[in-house]
């Protein structure tokens, strides 16, 4: 855990540049609320929530949203109305929804389901509450979530934080430790977070993100192969061959290759599997090479690589063979 100050503001709006001064202070969360669990106070959240919470994302803060679980909107009312608030494509940015439990006569299960949901969107959902509402209250629906304690003692420790329900000071992921609090007339309350929690997931690992000695090994060679230049020739056989730009031609007698200017001191010798890399200059395998490229991702893996690179190898050995034969 990494103990860091934070903010969260309601209806006060704030500017890139406010948010700017407070991160040179040294608050790194930014909450805002996106829905205040009824509709009375709706169009005040509505006129500032977007905003602040794009200038905390501009500033470099890491943002999260609260949304208040009530006991006249259903779970879906609740979130919807949130999302309409800060709109989707910022609503998707977020890592943090907290579900806010502090409304009188909101049951335990109208703020599981608001969790539910919000987890279901792919966001964490911890839940903010103080004793005055949650008391000793240990029901296993909070105890599966994380913790975000209001406890005004004025004081930004986490460890001491009065607690409640369910939870010990390992389940926090936040302090609220001072109310409302003019900050150049943005009224907000004073928190401790842990950054941690707040900060984006990393993204999953692709299955073959990872390259083996193997791969290294054969990739290695393909490029050895396809960047010779010059004369070569497989080794114990006697054709000759010009390569340039990744291609071979085959120079079928001493005459063309002294026309060409080519010296037979300068012919290499390479493996079968190298020569066998080298594309066949020939216009049908050129259409080959290039229709097999353009269908390879971007984001290609080493076994994609690997096996495109055999692909062509034997695409081009066996319409040389057939050339010949003919």
């Amino acid at each position: 855990m990494t103990w860091v100050k934070g903010i969260d503001v309601s209806f006060s709006a704030v500017t890139r540049e406010w948010c700017q001064r407070r991160l040179g202070e040294g608050y790194r969360v930014f909450v805002q609320c996106a829905w205040t669990g009824g509709y009375a106070n709706h169009a005040g959240i509505k006129a500032v929530a977007r905003a602040n919470l794009a200038a905390a994302l501009d500033a470099g803060m890491a943002p999260a949203v609260y949304v208040n679980a009530n006991p006249w909107f259903g779970a879906e009312e609740s979130l919807g109305r949130a999302i309409e608030a800060v709109g989707q494509d910022l609503f998707d940015r977020l890592t943090v929804v907290a579900v806010d439990w502090e409304i009188s006569t909101t049951t335990v299960s109208q703020v599981d389901a608001l969790c539910s949901l919000v987890e279901s969107r792919g966001k964490k959902a911890p839940v903010y509450t103080a004793r005055w509402f949650a008391g000793e209250n240990t029901d296993p629906r909070l105890k599966a979530r994380r913790a975000w304690l209001a406890d005004y003692d004025g004081d930004p420790r986490i460890e001491t934080t009065v607690l409640c329900g369910p939870w010990g000071i390992p389940d926090l992921i936040g302090k609220q430790y001072k109310g409302t609090t003019d900050i150049e007339g943005v009224k907000a309350d004073l928190n401790t977070f842990d950054l941690e929690y707040f900060s984006a997931s990393p993204a999953p690992e692709e299955e073959d993100m990872g390259l083996s000695q193997d791969d290294f090994t054969r990739i290695t060679e393909i490029v050895k192969a396809n960047t010779a230049e010059g004369l070569v020739r497989e080794t114990g056989k006697g054709a000759v061959w010009s390569v340039s730009n990744g291609m071979r031609r085959h120079i079928p007698n001493p005459a063309i290759l002294n026309a060409e200017g080519f010296d037979w001191s300068e012919i290499k010798e390479l493996s079968a599997t190298d020569m066998a890399l080298i594309p066949i200059f020939d216009d049908l395998v050129r259409g080959i090479v290039d229709a097999a490229l353009a269908n390879v991702k971007l984001n290609v893996t080493a076994a994609q690589i690997v096996q495109l690179a055999n692909a062509i190898a034997k695409a081009t050995v066996d319409l040389e063979a057939e050339r010949l034969k003919a």
